[in-house]
């Protein structure tokens, strides 16, 4: 495998799963197919089976799913679905810690569940390639596996830090999260006729735990960086999250990044210098 490549695809894994969606976008769109070519390699040392996957949206009550795949995410170049559907279904109710803030933004929003049965040659990663990865990392970098590689990362990004760490290790453990190459020819099927599970047991099960009880954006809640109790949650992720300090400055943990500075960043990793 290409190390170039290999470290292209470490980081758009970093930027994906960590649901940075600007930054993960934008390493496939200047890796030059090599994304691509590091999946397929992975995809052969795995020798999975793939099943059923599936994606929960939110979408305009005028909108039509079939036609919005692409258009209702925040990424042109891959989509994330998992394996487990009560993941899905929890993206998908509209009042979830993870999704209530695009309902307080757009309040006439429903959701959506999507299934489909991906192609081996479709996947750029698969929560089962796991195993094959670490060998692999550890065969290339010397780490003992992807997930120690990636804190130590994560410490090498100037806007990221411990929680961001905290957050790889949490959505890999829960999400059996999967991601395609975009696929418009996916049905959709209103949450309600979807069997889901109620959201209370979905919200125990995939919040991470600090940030488990957010419902409400409103709500206190103490910032592990700063201390303070005033909370604020931009509309790019409910993983931002922004607290005022006494002193009247920012605490950030912020996704969001001028174009600029993304693409200045993907120059470094293209260089290796992560």
């Amino acid at each position: 495998m290409n190390s170039q490549d290999f470290n292209l695809y470490l980081n758009f894994l970093l930027y994906a799963i960590l649901g940075r969606m600007g930054e993960a976008d934008g390493i496939i769109e200047q890796s030059n197919g090599g994304i691509k070519r590091s999946a397929k390699y992975i995809s052969n040392l795995a020798k999975i089976k793939t099943g059923k996957i599936y994606r929960g949206i939110l979408l305009e009550p005028n909108q039509m799913p079939e036609d919005q795949l692409v258009k209702a995410i925040p990424s042109n170049n891959f989509v994330s679905f998992s394996e487990d559907k009560d993941v899905a279904c929890w993206f998908g109710y509209k009042t979830s810690t993870i999704s209530g803030y695009v309902s307080q933004i757009r309040p006439n929003v429903e959701g959506w569940i999507a299934e489909y049965t991906p192609k081996n040659s479709e996947i750029l990663f698969h929560y089962k390639w796991i195993p094959a990865l670490n060998r692999l990392v550890e065969m290339v970098t010397g780490a003992p596996s992807f997930l120690h590689l990636s804190s130590v990362m994560v410490q090498n990004v100037p806007d990221m830090d411990a929680l961001q760490a905290s957050q790889i290790e949490w959505n890999l453990k829960t999400q059996k999260e999967v991601m395609i190459e975009p696929h418009k020819e996916i049905e959709f099927v209103e949450i309600e006729k979807s069997n889901c599970s109620p959201l209370s047991g979905l919200e125990n099960k995939f919040t991470h735990p600090m940030f488990r009880g957010m419902r409400n954006p409103s709500q206190k809640f103490m910032c592990p960086k700063c201390g303070g109790r005033d909370l604020k949650i931009n509309a790019k992720s409910i993983y931002d999250v922004h607290h005022v300090k006494r002193n009247g400055k920012w605490c950030r943990y912020d996704n969001s990044q001028p174009k600029s500075v993304r693409d200045k960043r993907i120059k470094r990793i293209k260089k290796g210098q992560s």
